[in-house]
């Protein structure tokens, strides 16, 4: 499981070291570079700790040479800090901001208790220091207005940083087990969030763009509902996020590789984002196959779940970038899109559920399942980005599939 952890880190690191390094290249901002710094020493420190562990099957043993990059990249953080803050706020006396050491110094006592004292005093010591200019930076900001006022999300991000820390020492102090049943494990998830939410946190700094605050906007209520309902219901709620939230990386993503590879709309449309958004909808659903080990009906509702949850923050954001004076055409799409996502899911979700029970064919059969998925959407995409009739019948087409797949079950059932 600590492997699995590590590696879901890992990927999160460099996702967010390849965004600020297209931010840096594209804005050329000192900023940028810094959040670089931040995310590739993070990143570095996962890859040694994630090729020991899978090397030697064992952590390290007299020190953790890992944190050698975890504490560059504090450092790196702490310069991005002091970058983007003005004098006046520096100069700012803020009261609240010594919660900060009144909150780090007693847990600093209580860490030193279970490990070891240098090491704790340098982590509470960085993380009280960050937390102190976090939140005097959004005090101040708070009392500004227009792009000093949006300085206020990087604050908060780097706020959750350090409380995600401090949350997932306190559990590794009384549960040091990496199993999923342990709150270390879900503390050390909250942290990889945490981590990569500084990205669009320093965008903030200038602004949030449209499609972060929808996802705030539509994953808030969903959140709650999911504090709010049973057991049951709890898993139906988080792979709504999980699908939301692969959507937005998958933005994210797929403006990268056009970047990187001068691509035009039409690649961008039918070659780069096939790829990247049916493999960011599968990582979700390998995740809850590896760590849960689910039934295939189970296996099945994730996928569909987490293909609707996607399908319709896209559907929101393209709603709102591009209007909503044409009812017809946002119809048709509306259900095209969130059919062709079903139908992929569909296909991904019933195939798991069969291969994931033969050991020989999972590595295999799940590359086929995505391979598949892949080339659906392709066709899709494709015949979207031609237009014209070709636009409708690609609307139609996984409508009709998957009112057939369905009739044809149907009738399956009623003879049994």
């Amino acid at each position: 499981m600590e492997l699995i952890e590590n590696a879901l880190q890992l990927l999160v690191t460099f996702l967010g070291f390849c965004l600020a390094w297209l931010c840096y290249r594209k804005h050329q901002k000192q900023a940028y570079f810094l959040l670089l710094c931040f995310y590739g020493c993070f990143a570095l420190g996962v890859l040694y700790w994630t090729l020991y562990l899978l090397l030697f099957d064992t952590t390290p043993q007299v020190f953790y040479v890992s944190e050698f990059g975890w504490v560059a990249s504090v450092i790196f953080m702490r310069i991005l800090q002091a970058t983007l803050s003005t004098p006046e706020e520096r100069a700012f006396r803020c009261r609240r901001a010594w919660l900060a050491p009144a909150f780090g110094v007693p847990l600093l006592a209580f860490y030193c208790i279970f490990g070891d004292i240098l090491s704790n005093l340098i982590w509470c010591g960085m993380m009280i220091w960050l937390s102190f200019c976090a939140i005097r930076g959004l005090v101040y900001a708070n009392g500004q207005t227009g792009a000093a006022r949006n300085m206020r999300y990087f604050h908060i991000g780097v706020l959750c940083f350090a409380f995600a820390e401090y949350l997932l020492w306190t559990a590794g102090c009384f549960w040091p087990n990496t199993s999923p049943d342990s709150p270390a494990f879900w503390c050390d998830i909250l942290l990889t969030l945490a981590i990569f939410g500084l990205l669009p946190a320093k965008k903030g700094g200038g602004g949030m763009t449209y499609i972060e605050n929808i996802f705030i906007c539509m994953v808030s209520p969903l959140l709650v509902a999911a504090l709010c309902m049973g057991r049951r219901q709890l898993r139906f709620f988080l792979f709504c996020i999980a699908g939301m939230g692969v959507c937005l990386l998958s933005a994210y993503i797929n403006t990268f590789l056009a970047a990187v590879c001068r691509a035009d709309a039409l690649a961008a449309t039918a070659e780069i984002a096939p790829v990247v958004e049916e493999m960011m909808k599968l990582l979700p659903l390998v995740f809850y196959l590896l760590v849960f080990e689910p039934e295939g009906d189970k296996i099945k509702a994730a996928a569909i779940t987490v293909a609707l949850a996607f399908a319709t923050f896209e559907n929101v954001c393209y709603l709102i970038q591009n209007g909503a004076d044409r009812f017809s055409f946002i119809f048709f799409r509306g259900f095209g899109t969130g059919a062709m996502h079903v139908l992929c899911g569909l296909i991904v979700g019933g195939g798991l559920a069969y291969t994931w029970q033969r050991t020989w064919l999972k590595i295999a059969g799940t590359c086929g399942l995505l391979g598949a998925a892949i080339t659906l959407h392709a066709i899709y995409n494709l015949l979207i980005a031609y237009g014209g009739a070709a636009q409708y019948i690609a609307y139609a087409l996984p409508v009709l599939l998957v009112a057939a797949g369905r009739l044809s079950a149907f009738r399956l059932s009623r003879r049994k």
